[in-house]
């Protein structure tokens, strides 16, 4: 037998919604002991999400290879990626230096470019080399960050304090002891 099954029992019912035709189901737990790995579970996966949004965040003037690793290049019609196009390479603090393996693309290349970010300087250094100056980040700018980075920060302790006030909540009905609950609690940190 599921050693998940004997410690808890899972009744599910469904109802109709006179709002709306949609069913709404309800689910009702009766623990008779704490699943501590799904409280973890539950724990790590609201960290993982606010470390991938954070990755997300890009400083106004920071010059990385990532930067235009997902830039599109409209070409005749197609679109390519400019990785399959050109080789990428930082050169500085503030500049990218494109090569264009073709002489060809080296316009479309620039185009696209130009159209990703009006502020950029694109220089055309060599028949298949452009030079990138992306411009300095303001101090309104990266305090406008820095203030959005600290109101994501906000919304993920708030989900991770949920996970933990519902893990207390759920080992409490459980059976739990006192000294238990403090020890999820120390845990689930």
């Amino acid at each position: 037998k599921d050693p998940s099954a004997r410690h808890r029992q899972i009744i599910q019912a469904s109802e109709e919604d006179d709002s709306d035709d949609e069913p709404n189901k309800k689910e009702v737990i009766q623990a008779t002991n704490f699943d501590y790995p799904k409280a973890e579970q539950r724990l790590a996966k609201v960290v993982s999400a606010l470390e991938h949004k954070l990755e997300d965040i890009h400083p106004p003037g920071e010059v990385s290879a990532e930067l235009l690793e997902d830039l599109d290049v409209q070409l005749q019609g197609e679109t390519s990626k400019l990785v399959t196009l050109a080789q990428v390479s930082i050169q500085g603090a503030q500049n990218i230096v494109i090569t264009t393996y073709e002489e060809g693309t080296i316009g479309f290349v620039r185009n696209a470019l130009t159209a990703e970010n009006k502020l950029w300087t694109v220089e055309k250094e060599a028949p298949t080399r452009l030079r990138l100056i992306v411009p300095k980040a303001t101090k309104q700018e990266v305090e406008e960050l820095v203030r959005n980075a600290g109101e994501l920060a906000e919304k993920y302790r708030g989900d991770a304090r949920q996970v933990r006030q519902k893990a207390r909540k759920e080992a409490k009905s459980g059976g739990a002891t006192s000294n238990d609950l403090a020890l999820i609690e120390k845990e689930l940190q």
